[in-house]
């Protein structure tokens, strides 16, 4: 996997050595990861690349992280992510730069940038979670938007500790099925 915070890999001058690595080594496929989102990532260098390795029988895919990390937030990326919800995770740890799903703008901009991604015809896009949502921050989201959809799904509101217990111990539960 290249990355762009090592565009020398990816830029004109290494090109042809990777290739020969690639075709040594028997590989036909790449995947780059760009950056995340948030970051404002260089892209500029994804269409020669694309067509490049085209040319050369390498099929080229985009490896890109969802959710986040879990780790501290960039600096620069405070303002971009403000309106953001975090993860909270069961033990009550929120988490740096990894975000819920059910955060609308969050969701609207990793859409807007997969399809800005796609719009360069990449062979494939995975999109990764990086075990986000069951290990960092910890287990699982109880961010408010979450405690209020299990309110809206089982028409009780629980605490944290409350659905702590019922999700997680003894036998099966509403409560973990929701």
């Amino acid at each position: 996997i290249f990355t762009s915070k090592y565009p020398g890999f990816l830029a004109q001058s290494s090109r042809e050595e990777v290739l020969e690595y690639f075709r040594t080594a028997g590989i036909s496929r790449l995947f780059v990861f760009p950056g995340r989102f948030h970051t404002d990532p260089d892209l500029s260098s994804l269409p020669e690349n694309i067509a490049f390795f085209h040319e050369n029988g390498i099929e080229l895919g985009i490896w890109i992280t969802t959710l986040g990390m879990g780790n501290p937030l960039p600096s620069k990326s405070k303002e971009k992510t403000k309106d953001y919800t975090s993860l909270h995770s069961v033990s009550g740890v929120v988490a740096g730069d990894a975000y819920c799903p059910r955060s609308k703008p969050f969701r609207r901009d990793l859409m807007a940038y997969i399809k800005k991604l796609a719009e360069f015809k990449p062979d494939m896009i995975m999109l990764d979670d990086d075990l986000t949502i069951s290990a960092r921050p910890g287990m699982g989201c109880f961010c408010e938007e979450h405690m209020k959809a299990f309110e809206e799904k089982l028409g009780k509101a629980y605490s944290l500790e409350e659905l702590k217990e019922k999700i997680f111990c003894g036998g099966p539960t509403v409560e973990r099925g929701a």
